[in-house]
């Protein structure tokens, strides 16, 4: 595993997740052929997506009518379960077939392919990227550790970075971040980063999709009501940058998020029943304002110190909570240390004989989590 940089300094926490309403514009219905739309990339104008597990090895070419201009076959390929699209800065195309609901393949791959808008023909090679996960050695392992399906993707700075789509049981609300290799040949994809997006159901919690903006600067983790939208971070640490949550006003099975501009995105969500879904949709981050919190019962302004720490670290909050609870995950989402009797304005968490990494500590008010604090354990 990645060796984590250590932060020597005392943290204020930066990603307490603001909400927010996002503008969000249905543009048109998808080509009929993508009834599970699951990935999404733009040339030009236009449009590429692919059909996840039990689709044909194609990528479909269409415009913002939802005219369908052609499908392009990878010849080389299979389908297990397709489920994101990258491009990068060359315009190659990155198909990722790591789809994993029971958490047991061994077969993990990334189709890599030139950029599909010059190619003349309707079939095609792809070079294969196979890869495994440094952390997984159980398949499928226990359900409190399944962390290992896989539905979105990002390329940036020379490597593919991919984002757990969570099936633990019971549910823990982790991302687990990896980074690949985005050449030919057998890889690892190491974990080198986690998030916690919330404590309610797998439904609104889950990650389905991601991209990033073409300037670098927006991070958006798609969901299937909402998006998690990752600003003001450095390099690949995109967890430490801010975080908002963008609300969507419809809750469908959305799979594919591709932006246009440094602004401007567009998503997909699958057709159910024949009669939901389908659709291609618009949504815009120009207007949306960042809005800093202030502390109140339901959002404590918490530090924790020191950090890095070897045994023992003190959460502080801004104001004596009324009632909180903590509860402390490493980073395989495990729950390793808990603490319900918090009514005083700090309290000292004891780590000792816990291995070194990052540790993530939800802090939670009236059985709801308000906030998450990043601990480095040494």
């Amino acid at each position: 595993m990645k060796s984590f940089i250590l932060l020597a300094f005392i943290f204020t926490v930066a990603f307490t997740a603001y909400s927010q309403p996002v503008p969000f514009r249905e543009v048109t219905t998808l080509p009929e052929i993508l009834e599970e739309s699951s990935g999404l990339e733009i040339t030009e104008g236009s449009f590429w997506s692919l059909n996840d597990s039990g689709g044909e090895k194609e990528l479909y070419h269409f415009d913002s009518t939802g005219t369908l201009f052609r499908s392009l076959r990878l010849a080389n390929s299979l389908n297990r379960d397709w489920e994101d699209l990258a491009q990068d800065d060359t315009g190659n195309f990155y198909i990722g077939d790591f789809g994993n609901n029971d958490n047991d393949r061994k077969n993990l791959r990334v189709y890599k392919l030139p950029n599909p808008l010059p190619i003349s023909t309707n079939i095609t090679n792809a070079e294969i990227i196979e890869f495994a996960y440094e952390d997984q050695q159980d398949f499928p392992p226990g359900k409190p550790l399944r962390h290992f399906d896989m539905e979105a993707m990002i390329w940036y700075q020379g490597a593919l970075y991919l984002f757990s789509k969570n099936r633990t049981e019971p549910f823990d609300g982790m991302v687990h971040l990896y980074k690949l290799a985005d050449t030919p040949g057998q890889h690892t994809a190491m974990l080198i980063d986690s998030f916690y997006t919330g404590a309610g159901t797998m439904l609104d919690n889950w990650v389905t999709s991601a991209d990033i903006s073409p300037d670098g600067r927006n991070l958006i983790l798609l969901g299937q009501g909402k998006a998690w939208l990752f600003q003001d971070f450095e390099g690949d640490a995109f967890f430490e940058g801010t975080v908002r949550v963008l609300q969507f006003p419809s809750l469908t099975q959305k799979e594919a998020i591709c932006f246009a501009s440094n602004t401007r995105a567009y998503i997909t969500d699958e057709l159910v029943g024949g009669i939901f879904g389908g659709r291609l949709y618009e949504i815009s981050i120009d207007d949306l304002v960042y809005v800093p919190s202030i502390p109140n019962e339901g959002s404590l302004d918490i530090r924790a110190y020191p950090n890095p720490f070897q045994d023992d670290v003190t959460v502080k909050f801004s104001t004596q909570p009324t009632f909180a609870s903590v509860d402390v995950y490493d980073s395989l989402g495990r729950l390793v240390l808990s603490r319900d009797d918090i009514y005083k304005q700090q309290v000292q968490l004891s780590l000792a004989g816990q291995p070194s990494g990052i540790y993530h500590a939800v802090i939670s008010q009236k059985e709801r989590a308000v906030t998450t604090v990043r601990l480095v354990h040494t």
